[in-house]
């Protein structure tokens, strides 16, 4: 077998990881359980056809954004950072399940919905990208442990682009980021037309769709970059190469801009088999190449665990979780002029 034969199959074992590690993530509403102790709230903005029900998006494409909100419990005994999906019927004590849930009929009331969660005097509002790979309630699930384990303040959105939610999807993955980028750049300006900011967070391929819009607003000058509280760009999918000239053409990157990254990246060791390119930003073994870009960068390196794919480390680690909150808590992430390192440490 030659080089690309063995590399192919490099690239199908480890996808196949992906996928043989636990059931695909599927939204049944569950009502009439005992009452929910620990409920979080999950608004969702989606590109993907319109099949009349929250449950069942699947991988089509859209050209109207469909509106919801989904309420999921999460189970009081559990390690920070885990996700159980429920295996047949539903058990509250260990399974993040949905409590309800509600389509929006507007973009109006979706809006209002959401500003009627806010809370905090800062008045932001939290968007999770997802990555490649991945369902509306996979992403669903993951914001709604990401908001809980940090303690997300803010009213918390998902905004759900139409990946394949397959392996063998990738190329249509990279080309539903394209596909996107105008509703997430709607999105962004609808959230924030009243003033507020909102703080992005975006996994794997999910950061090339981020970087993309925040180039396309810099260019057309279509909204007020300031209201950008925070960007952070957990273990992205992008080619180093590319990053630097998206990078380039915004003259402001929104302050702080944080890069998480693990040269014991899995997928993304995937991803560069699959591109041909073996410089994948969130794998990059050398931060400081990022010259004077005012950016963060974490390197997770030290928590990856042996036999995983280590490409949420952020969300799922318990040890990344703890010490994330105390920068956070802290305030350990400045407006920068230059690039900054830090490294988390092992348990």
């Amino acid at each position: 077998m030659g080089s690309r034969g063995l590399n192919f199959v490099c690239v199908a074992l480890v996808l196949g990881l992906l996928m043989g590690c636990a059931p695909r993530g599927a939204l049944t509403i569950q009502r009439g359980l005992e009452d929910p102790t620990q409920v979080q709230r999950v608004f969702v903005a989606s590109n993907r056809v319109d099949p009349g029900s929250l449950t069942s998006f699947g991988s089509e494409r859209s050209t109207v954004t469909n509106y919801g909100r989904i309420d999921l419990s999460i189970p009081e005994n559990r390690a920070p950072g885990s996700v159980t999906f429920p295996r047949g019927t539903v058990n509250p004590k260990t399974d993040f399940y949905s409590t309800d849930a509600v389509r929006y009929t507007s973009a109006q009331a979706f809006l209002r919905a959401v500003r009627a969660e806010r809370t905090d005097p800062r008045q932001e509002t939290f968007v999770f990208v997802h990555g490649y790979n991945e369902n509306l309630a996979e992403a669903s699930y993951r914001l709604a442990q990401i908001a809980w384990d940090y303690e997300v303040p803010f009213p918390a959105v998902a905004y759900d682009w139409p990946s394949a939610a397959a392996t063998s999807g990738y190329v249509y993955d990279r080309d539903s980021v394209i596909f996107a980028r105008d509703d997430l750049e709607t999105l962004l300006k609808m959230l924030t037309s009243d003033g507020s900011k909102v703080a992005l967070v975006a996994h794997s391929m999910g950061s090339q769709l981020v970087m993309e819009v925040l180039r396309q607003i810099a260019i057309s000058n279509s909204m007020d970059m300031s209201k950008i509280a925070s960007v952070s760009l957990v273990e992205p999918d992008i080619d180093e190469e590319v990053f630097e000239r998206q990078a380039s053409r915004i003259p402001n990157l929104p302050q702080p801009f944080s890069i998480f990254v693990s040269a014991e990246d899995g997928a993304l060791f995937a991803s560069s088999i699959l591109t041909g390119r073996l410089k994948r930003l969130g794998s990059i073994r050398d931060p400081e190449k990022l010259g004077d870009l005012p950016v963060n960068v974490f390197d997770l390196t030290a928590l990856a665990k042996r036999g995983s794919l280590n490409h949420s480390t952020l969300f799922e680690s318990p040890a990344a979780i703890a010490q994330m909150k105390e920068l956070l808590v802290n305030d350990e992430l400045p407006n920068l002029a230059g690039t900054r390192v830090f490294e988390f440490k092992p348990e």
